[in-house]
């Protein structure tokens, strides 16, 4: 068994991500150890790793379900020092990061669905979720949590998410490391934040748009009741999702569930 915290100190030691490390066999999420960490005063680069979670969540207090000992469940503390309007981006990143991660078990396969899901053959196979913490008009810290159905098999989602979930192991046909996954994310986290930190979000946008083939398609999205609808435009610099509505002009979207409408 690779997946344990004196293997993955090894292998995250030394690296931009991955020290401290915090390992947790069961932990209630590892986003909110993450939190409780980073509150506490711990550095950027931070990361929690857990074997399960009994309150793993996705965005909008979705469950994510986590079983012990198949996939990875991970935490990244980031002090980015950015405007707390402008921390949307972070999302953006991660996506990208953890597609580059996971495309190179399922060349050419990957793809992101907007705000935050990694997708392969249009199943769901890992979901970001990302938490801030502001001091006055700035991020004080930032937590980007991310899960990766590694290693469960069809069975092991059950009726509600056999259809829409997947994994490495279902899609490539092997068992895969999770302590290799783990630093494949990790090291393309370390690569990705750098270049947004430096040169902003002009090029993590242009592959985000690569990776999610939404440009030009006609979505509906659902928030609070209310959907919207338009032509995909892309994405701001903040994060946004952009859409052209028929009745003309362009509309802003922060936060919603995105459904392409073929017609």
């Amino acid at each position: 068994m690779d997946f344990t915290e004196q293997s993955l100190r090894a292998a995250l030691g030394g690296k931009s991500f991955g020290a401290p490390l915090y390992f947790f066999r069961v932990t209630e999420s590892t986003n909110f150890q993450a939190l409780r960490i980073a509150d506490e005063g711990a550095p950027e680069g931070t990361v929690v790793i857990a074997d399960s979670q009994t309150g793993g969540r996705g965005r909008m207090k979705r469950e994510w379900f986590s079983p012990p000992a198949v996939n990875l469940y991970a935490s990244l503390i980031l002090r980015p020092g950015f405007p707390a309007a402008l921390s949307s981006p972070l999302t953006i990143m991660a996506g990208v990061a953890v597609a580059r991660a996971l495309d190179y078990y399922c060349p050419r396969r990957v793809q992101l669905k907007w705000p935050n899901d990694v997708l392969v053959g249009n199943r769901k196979m890992s979901g970001i979720l990302t938490e801030i913490k502001t001091c006055g008009r700035k991020v004080e810290f930032a937590v980007l949590g991310i899960g990766v159905n590694v290693n469960m098999k069809k069975e092991d989602f059950g009726p509600l998410l056999e259809q829409s979930a997947t994994s490495l192991r279902e899609e490539t046909g092997r068992h895969i490391s999770r302590l290799e996954v783990a630093v494949r994310i990790f090291d393309e986290l370390g690569k990705y934040y750098h270049l947004l930190s430096k040169e902003g979000m002009a090029v993590i946008r242009e592959l985000w748009l690569d990776y999610s083939g939404l440009a030009g398609k006609y979505v509906e999205i659902t928030f609070g009741g209310e959907i919207s609808s338009g032509t995909v435009a892309g994405i701001d610099e903040t994060g946004a999702l952009i859409i052209r509505p028929e009745s003309g002009g362009e509309r802003r979207i922060i936060a919603g569930d995105v459904a392409v409408i073929e017609r």
